[in-house]
């Protein structure tokens, strides 16, 4: 996949997802106390968790290398070659490069490829200055394509002199810009899986003997330094400059979320352990004093605190521990009934979310008392036959008091239609009209007035009866 629609597609997942981001409602902060600018960012969510001055203006210090690999993985994108294409080292590459290198040779032929592995995981400013040679003509004109691209993202406070990321005072960005910057090269696949790695070997070429690399970035590995990995990490970039300090960019990935973490002008600072140990002699025999003991010695050991990293990886824990993604509804969550006339075998439906609502929030949310349904009917009641899936009304979340979203309510399952009770209403109908009121007023008056009629007739004939019993009782006892 081009970077180009790699890009789009994160963009996009992020434009969906935000809105159904939510404010992060009374949950602590992070453990940061030596960085002087901190940011740690979920993409799913499309939310800052946490963040301290990410607006100063702060000198990038290795970080610039991110930027410089993200316009070079670019640029192999187009060749035909790809990352296979082989550079060679010119000299002004040669006697541009100070600081962290990999020895790289006049001459030296090393693919596309491998020079990103030098300038991701070694941090190698000789790698940086070849690949700059190799896509703009120089480092100058390498620049100049550093720099629209930093505007071309919406970097407006970043503006580049060099791609290695050596202190100069016109060089700086910040934690915003710098949040764009690893946005758009973590979509890289080639620089996510090259800034993942631990170690790499780059193979032998014409000037010298395979290189076994390991990566810079401890959140990654403790091959080389413990107690800043973090099993969770995914990348990005680092590196530090005594003005603008130790600077990282620390990815992770767990439970489907991917964080990002930012920390810049941290002071790296050096500490010397003692250790005790005991003295031994030329042989390799331990040595005692004069009452017979072991001699004791007291090493120093020194070792330096990336304090940049301690506070990225802080960050890093803090946000998967803290956070997550909750269904506040679902398909499967009954919101409501409403009445159903005219069915068979039911005079009420369930209604259910059309697509679920998940929310990105604290992992102590209170779901009874924080997240808040409501929902609006089209109608107080529907007539049969409905469709499974007919939608019918509407259903908010809220969070904390926060609008959230809504969905539509759907009924749950079809409903058949009653033929007698269809009947049955359709004569209900009729007999509420003008004309049937009428026609039935006549026949109720017809009616009484027959049974009225009928009632008199019958009490005639009786009365006539017993007329003519009487009458002839009276002629019996006249004879």
């Amino acid at each position: 996949m081009k970077l180009k629609n790699r890009i789009i597609a994160l963009c996009a997942c992020v434009f969906t997802l935000t809105c159904f981001a939510v404010p992060a409602h009374g949950i602590g902060k992070p453990d940061v106390k030596y960085s002087e600018c901190a940011l740690v960012y979920c993409i799913e969510s499309n939310q800052r968790l946490y963040e301290s001055n990410t607006d100063r203006v702060i000198y990038p210090a290795g970080l610039v290398k991110l930027m410089t690999a993200l316009v070079a993985s670019e640029y192999a994108l187009g060749l035909d070659e790809g990352y296979g294409r082989i550079c060679t080292v010119s000299p002004t590459a040669y006697y541009s490069t100070a600081g962290n290198d990999i020895n790289l040779q006049i001459g030296e032929q090393m693919s596309m490829y491998n020079l990103l592995v030098g300038v991701l995981l070694a941090g190698a400013n000789d790698c940086a200055n070849v690949l700059a040679e190799e896509v703009a003509g120089s480092i100058d004109e390498f620049v100049l394509m550093m720099n629209e691209k930093a505007e071309s993202l919406g970097m407006t406070n970043t503006h580049y002199t060099n791609p290695t990321g050596l202190h100069d005072d016109e060089m700086v960005t910040t934690v915003d810009d710098l949040l764009i910057l690893a946005l758009y090269a973590s979509a890289d696949q080639y620089i996510s899986e090259i800034a993942a790695k631990k170690t790499e070997t780059i193979p032998a070429t014409n000037r010298d003997n395979a290189r076994y690399l390991g990566t810079r970035n401890y959140l990654v590995s403790d091959n080389a330094v413990s107690g800043y990995y973090y099993r969770y990490a995914t990348g990005l970039a680092c590196g530090s400059t005594v003005q603008g300090g130790y600077c990282v960019i620390g990815t992770a990935s767990h439970n489907g979320l991917n964080f990002i973490a930012i920390s810049t002008g941290a002071q790296n600072v050096k500490v010397i352990d003692r250790e005790q140990v005991l003295e031994v002699d030329e042989n390799g025999d331990l040595v005692y004093d004069d009452e017979g003991n072991p001699v004791i010695l007291v090493e120093e050991i020194s070792h330096t605190d990336f304090r940049g990293l301690t506070d990225a990886k802080n960050m890093l824990y803090w946000a998967d521990s803290s956070f997550r993604y909750i269904k506040a509804v679902d398909r499967s969550t009954p919101i409501c009934e409403i009445k159903v006339r005219l069915a068979k075998n039911t005079d009420r439906a369930v209604l259910l979310p059309e697509f679920p609502i998940e929310l990105f929030v604290p992992t102590d949310v209170d779901r009874v008392n924080d997240i808040v349904l409501d929902w609006t009917l089209d109608s107080d009641v529907l007539y049969a036959p409905v469709k499974a899936g007919e939608r019918v009304g509407t259903v908010r979340v809220t969070y904390m008091g926060d609008f959230i979203g809504e969905v539509p309510l759907i009924v749950n399952t079809t409903i058949e239609q009653s033929t007698m009770l269809v009947i049955l209403d359709a004569a209900w109908q009729i007999c509420k009209t003008p004309f049937a009121r009428v026609a039935l007023i006549s026949i109720a008056v017809a009616v009484i007035a027959y049974i009225i009629i009928n009632a008199v007739e019958r009490q005639k004939k009786k009365n006539a009866a017993k007329r003519r019993r009487l009458h002839s009782t009276d002629t019996k006892y006249l004879q």
